[in-house]
C-alpha cells in the first residue's frame, strides 16, 4: 500500500515539475503492475508522465514509445475485462504505431473491436464482412421505412446484431422496432427486451452519453419496470441519483412511495402459499378507501377524476404514451401487468372486505378480462356447464399466477344457479384437495371448500337413494315375474280384457303398425325410467308401478299379432253389446279389479331393459 501511495506521488510530482523521462525507473515501475482493475488507474498516471516528460536521445524515444504502446495495450485489455470497449479501443489506436509485438497485438484487437462496435469507417472498403454489414443495413432499414413492419425485418435486424453487438446505431434501430411492438401490444417480455437492449446500451456507450439523455433513459426504463412489469422500478433510483431535482422522475417517486403505502406486497396477490396459507394481515378497507372512495386525489391535477383509481390509471395510460412512437398506437393499448395487479387487488378485497363487496366485486371481472385470453375464459365456462374437460388445468394455471382468479371462478361455478355436474363436482374437489386447499386458513376458500363438500355429500346421499329405489324396482318386477307364473299354473287363462283401451294407454290409434307401438312403448319407458324419476314417496313410486304395469301389459297384447287380432275382436264384440264370460274380465270377489290386471302376463321376452346404475 506504501509502494502504491509512493508510486502515486511520484508520479504526480514528474508531471508537475515537467522534467526529463527517468524511463528506466518508470519501466521498472510499469513492471510492478498487473493485468487487473486496481492496476488501471496507476497504467494510465504512468502514460500521463511519459506523455510530458521529454527526452534528448533517439533511442530514448525509441523506448519511450516501446514502453508507451506497451502500457496502452495493457490498459486496453484491462479496459476490455471491465466492459469499456470504447475506452479500449482508444488506448489500442495509440499502441498501434511502430512495428512491435505490442502492435502487432493492437491492430487484431482493433480490427475485431471496430466490427463489434460498428465503426465502418474504420475498416477497409474491400473487407467482406463490413460489404455484407452495409448491404444487409441498407436492405431493412428501407423495409422498415417503407411499412413498420417489424415481421419483416426482424430476423435481419437480429443478424446485423450477430455481427456488430455493440453498434450504437444498430442496437438504437432495434429498439425503435421495439417500442413499436410495445404499442402493439403490452407485452411483458417485449418490456423485459428493451430493458436488457437499454442497459446493454449504457453499459458499452453510456460514458458517452450525456446527462440529460442517461435520465431520459432511466426514467423510461423506470416506467416500463414499475407500469409495464410491475416491478420494482430500479432504474428510478438511478435516475435520481444523478439529479433528484428531474421532475419527470420526481413525480414516479412521489407515486411510487404512494402506492407502496397503499398496495398489498405482491406475494399476497401473486403468490398461491402466501394466498391460501398467510396471516393475511394486510388492511383491505384501506385499499378500497383510497381507490375508491377518497374524494381528494393523491395530488392535484388540473383535470378532476372520479376517485384515485381513475387518476391513476390515467397517469398510468399517459406515462407510457410518451414512451411509443408518435403514431404509433392506432388501438387501445392491452392492460399491463401494474393493471392486472390492481384490479386483482381490489377484486380480492371484495372477498376480504364485506362492506366493500358491492363496490369491489366489479373489478372480478376486469381482471379475469384482462389476464385470461378470451379463448381460455371461453373455455372454462363450457367445460364448467358440460363436461369438466380442461376446467382443473385452466384452475391450475390460473392458481400459479393469479390464485385468487382462480377462487373467483371457483366461486362463480358453485354459485350457478343452473347448478353442475357430478363429474364438475368432483373435478373441483379434486383441484382442492391437489392444492391442499382443504386445510387453508383463508375465510373464502374454507367456505367454498365446506360447500362443495356439502353438494357432494349430498349428491351421494341422493345416489343412495336412487340405488335404494332401484333395487326395490328390480325386487317389484320379480315379484310380478313369480306372480304371474304361479298364475298361469293354477289359473286357466282368460280371453283378453275389454275393459281395457290398449290403444289409450300407449297413446296410439288403432291402425298403428308394430313399429309405431313399440316405439310409443319405449318412450314410456324412458319417461317412467327411475333415473329420470328423482326421489320418489311410496305413494309416488306405487303409481309409477301401476302405469308400467298397464303399459307392459298393453305392449304385450298389442305387439304379438295373435293376441292383438283375439283383443280386436272381443272389444268389437263387446261394443256391440255381445259379450261372454271369456270377453270381458269381472272384478274379484271384493268387487274391484285386480291392481295389474289377473292377464297381466310375463311369460313374454321383454323389448327393453331397464338400466339401473
Amino acid at each position: 500500500m506504501l509502494y502504491v501511495l509512493y508510486l502515486g506521488f511520484y508520479l504526480l510530482v514528474s508531471v508537475a515539475l515537467g522534467e526529463r523521462c527517468d524511463l528506466n525507473r518508470l519501466e521498472s515501475l510499469s513492471g510492478t503492475l498487473k493485468y487487473d482493475a486496481t492496476s488501471l488507474n496507476q497504467y494510465q498516471k504512468i502514460i500521463a508522465q511519459l506523455d510530458r516528460c521529454t527526452t534528448d536521445q533517439d533511442d530514448e524515444d525509441t523506448q519511450k514509445s516501446v514502453l508507451l504502446r506497451r502500457l496502452y495495450y495493457r490498459s486496453g485489455i484491462i479496459q476490455l475485462s471491465l466492459n469499456q470497449g470504447l475506452n479500449a479501443i482508444e488506448s489500442f489506436e495509440h499502441a498501434v504505431e511502430g512495428d512491435n509485438s505490442f502492435s502487432h497485438l493492437a491492430r487484431s484487437r482493433l480490427k475485431k473491436l471496430y466490427v463489434e462496435f460498428g465503426m465502418w469507417d474504420k475498416i477497409d472498403s474491400s473487407d467482406d464482412t463490413r460489404r455484407a454489414f452495409m448491404d444487409l443495413e441498407r436492405s431493412v432499414r428501407s423495409r422498415w421505412e417503407a411499412s413498420h413492419d417489424h415481421s419483416r425485418i426482424d430476423d435481419d435486424l437480429q443478424k446485423l446484431l450477430e455481427i456488430s453487438p455493440s453498434c450504437l446505431e444498430t442496437r438504437s434501430f432495434l429498439l425503435e422496432t421495439l417500442f413499436y411492438k410495445l404499442a402493439e401490444s403490452l407485452d411483458f417480455a417485449i418490456g423485459h427486451e428493451i430493458i436488457r437492449n437499454y442497459e446493454r446500451l449504457l453499459e458499452t456507450h453510456g460514458s458517452r452519453f450525456t446527462l440529460d439523455k442517461r435520465l431520459r433513459i432511466y426514467h423510461s426504463l423506470a416506467i416500463i419496470q414499475a407500469f409495464i412489469l410491475n416491478a420494482e422500478p430500479t432504474h428510478l433510483r438511478k435516475c435520481l441519483a444523478l439529479d433528484m431535482d428531474y421532475e419527470p422522475c420526481r413525480r414516479l417517486a412521489l407515486l411510487k412511495n404512494k402506492l407502496s403505502k397503499v398496495n398489498p406486497p405482491r406475494s399476497e396477490i401473486l403468490d398461491s402459499e402466501v394466498y391460501a396459507f398467510g396471516n393475511n394481515a394486510f388492511d383491505w378497507r384501506n385499499l378500497v378507501h383510497f381507490y375508491l372512495k377518497d374524494q381528494k386525489t393523491w395530488i392535484r391535477v388540473v383535470r378532476r377524476y372520479k376517485n384515485n383509481y381513475e387518476l391513476i390509471m390515467a397517469e398510468v395510460a399517459n406515462a407510457i404514451e410518451q414512451l411509443l412512437p408518435s403514431g404509433a398506437i392506432t388501438k387501445m393499448p392491452s392492460a399491463t401487468d401494474f393493471s392486472k395487479f390492481i384490479n386483482m387487488a381490489l377484486c380480492q378485497a371484495a372477498s376480504e372486505s364485506a362492506a366493500d363487496k358491492v363496490l369491489a366485486q366489479p373489478f372480478c371481472k376486469l381482471a379475469m378480462k384482462e389476464i385470461l385470453p378470451k379463448e381460455t375464459i371461453e373455455q372454462f365456462h363450457k367445460s364448467a356447464k358440460r363436461d369438466g374437460v380442461d376446467l382443473e388445468r385452466i384452475l391450475t394455471d390460473t392458481w400459479q399466477s393469479y390464485p385468487h382468479l382462480a377462487i373467483y371462478m371457483i366461486q362463480s361455478v358453485l354459485d350457478s344457479r343452473k347448478g353442475i355436474s357430478s363429474v364438475v363436482e368432483d373435478k373441483l374437489y379434486h383441484f382442492f384437495q391437489q392444492q391442499g386447499l382443504n386445510k387453508s386458513s383463508k375465510r373464502l376458500i374454507q367456505s367454498l371448500y365446506n360447500k362443495l363438500s356439502s353438494m357432494i355429500r349430498v349428491r351421494r346421499q341422493k345416489q343412495q337413494q336412487r340405488q335404494g329405489q332401484q333395487q326395490r324396482y328390480q325386487q317389484w318386477f320379480y315379484n310380478q315375474q313369480q306372480q304371474h307364473q304361479r298364475q298361469e299354473h293354477s289359473v286357466p287363462p282368460n280371453g283378453p280384457r275389454t275393459d281395457r283401451d290398449y290403444y289409450k294407454i300407449l297413446g296410439i290409434p288403432e291402425s298403428a303398425g308394430s313399429k309405431e307401438i313399440r316405439k310409443a312403448y319405449l318412450d314410456f319407458t324412458k319417461k317412467y325410467h327411475p333415473d329420470k324419476q328423482g326421489q320418489l314417496s311410496e305413494e309416488e313410486e306405487n303409481k309409477v308401478h301401476e302405469k308400467m304395469s298397464l303399459i307392459n301389459e298393453a305392449y304385450e297384447t298389442l305387439y304379438d299379432d295373435g293376441k292383438r287380432r283375439e283383443y280386436d275382436q272381443a272389444r268389437s264384440a263387446f261394443r256391440s253389446g255381445s259379450t261372454n264370460p271369456h270377453m270381458s274380465r269381472q272384478g274379484d270377489r271384493r268387487g274391484g279389479t285386480s291392481k295389474f290386471g289377473n292377464n297381466f302376463a310375463m311369460n313374454f321376452k321383454p323389448n327393453f331393459k331397464f338400466k339401473f346404475g
